[in-house]
């Protein structure tokens, strides 16, 4: 019974189950229903504990930045965003908080909103729109997309048993950032790939959702041609997408289960969607939102960047053991686990494209005084595309020389740089994959 009643409070939190379980008893004891219905008396000095958005308004604090807490309050108040304390913890130490003793949900808001207050009122807009679209079955396929993959809101702990699952069908598999795959398109729009090279390609949820994002720019003719070309390059009935990142961690680098998630089949239901369309303005208004996401993210990410090299720049950079934990243990984190005892040699050697490169990125930057991080927002994304390499047979296929940063690491080999008018040809584009393949 003890522990039924845990998972309860864990889940609801100690006032809603407390109030359920008083209603529920005073309806046994009395058949007619009338005390459970009948009016308290409270005695005058207790307070009534406040709503998140009761909070917020009480708050002195004015402008964008209360606009926007109070939009998130109102969601979170109706359960829309983080509608559990089971939620809410998670969200809290994926903020490097420790909710310590945290039962009661609406209380839980308080120690929620000291983190929130922390964030730039573009993430809190962010938060609050990826919680507005919480529910696929409400939008269309790319906003879906957004859900799985924008926010990136916490997500209920895996469970740490059973097989890990992802590896690729066929080996060796090439993956290609997203200007390959423009140049591909404009090679492979008349005709196909030769079905057995087709079975050794996949895609990685970054391009394919760089290119669906690119529907609401300038480019969107180019980029509605370049998504309407993909059957001439993919299998695109079974989409063979990549696992996103975080996945890749739990899997490969400390070998758990890889967790259920609908980002495959979203994201082949929003490419069929502009299979379907007849042109970029059927799908421009999902395809806006999904650029607004992919901009954030990368914002955000350069935001950190430049705090880490704000930081690195001050004090002079930090031991090589230090940083090698530091790295390690972010990556612990982001697949779900504490980083308390990780194997950082382990880490290094199975992600070690990804480190060499963000060393030498950071290292680059350090030494360059007018370097402008924002100016480099790309190499957000390009340092994701090297997670996959901690599998031995993927192979990446670029023509951007950025990612010449990653020289000297263990997988570098993997790393295939060719000029782009390599792959504007289908001859020349199908040589080199057909020499991947066989090396």
């Amino acid at each position: 019974m003890r522990s039924i009643l845990q998972a309860l409070v864990d889940e609801w939190g100690k006032e809603e189950v407390t109030e359920t379980l008083g209603v529920l008893t005073r309806s046994s004891l009395d058949p007619t229903g009338e005390s459970a219905t009948k009016p308290k008396r409270r005695r005058s000095t207790v307070r009534m504990r406040l709503s998140a958005t009761g909070q917020i308004q009480q708050l002195e604090l004015e402008g964008e930045k209360k606009e926007a807490l109070l939009r998130l309050a109102e969601r979170y108040d109706l359960k829309r965003f983080l509608p559990s304390v089971a939620d809410v913890r998670e969200f809290l130490t994926m903020m490097d908080e420790r909710p310590i003793g945290m039962k009661d949900r609406k209380e839980a808001f308080r120690t929620l909103l000291r983190s929130l207050m922390r964030l730039p009122v573009e993430r809190l807009r962010q938060l609050a729109l990826t919680a507005q679209h919480s529910g696929p079955s409400e939008l269309g396929p790319l906003s879906d997309a957004i859900a799985a993959a924008g926010g990136r809101l916490p997500r209920r702990q895996q469970a740490n048993h059973g097989e890990p699952k992802w590896r690729p069908e066929l080996v060796p598999t090439i993956f290609f950032d997203t200007n390959v795959l423009r140049y591909f398109a404009r090679a492979f729009r008349d005709t196909s790939v030769d079905p057995e090279l087709k079975q050794h390609f996949a895609v990685s949820p970054i391009s394919l959702l760089e290119l669906l994002s690119e529907l609401a720019t300038s480019d969107a003719n180019q980029a509605f041609q370049t998504v309407r070309a993909l059957p001439n390059i993919f299998d695109t009935d079974r989409l063979p997408l990549l696992p996103w990142e975080d996945d890749v961690f739990r899997v490969l680098i400390f070998n758990l289960p890889q967790p259920q998630s609908r980002l495959p089949e979203l994201l082949g239901n929003a490419t069929r969607r502009v299979f379907d369309a007849k042109d970029p303005d059927d799908i421009k208004e999902d395809a806006r939102q999904l650029r607004e996401m992919m901009d954030q993210g990368k914002f955000e990410a350069t935001e950190d960047f430049a705090r880490l090299l704000n930081s690195w720049r001050a004090h002079g950079g930090v031991a090589d053991e230090e940083h090698r934990r530091i790295f390690a243990t972010s990556i612990a984190r982001r697949a779900g686990l504490p980083p308390e005892g990780i194997d950082v040699d382990n880490v290094i050697e199975k992600l070690n494209a990804l480190w060499v490169y963000e060393q030498e990125r950071l290292t680059n930057a350090a030494a360059e005084r007018a370097y402008e991080p924002h100016r480099h927002e790309n190499d957000v994304y390009d340092a994701q595309q090297l997670v996959y390499l901690a599998h031995p047979g993927l192979h990446f296929l670029t023509c951007d020389r950025g990612f010449r940063k990653a020289a000297g690491a263990l997988q570098f080999d993997r790393i295939h740089w060719e000029p782009n008018q390599i792959f504007e040809n289908p001859v020349e584009a199908t040589r080199v994959m057909r020499s991947i393949i066989l090396q």
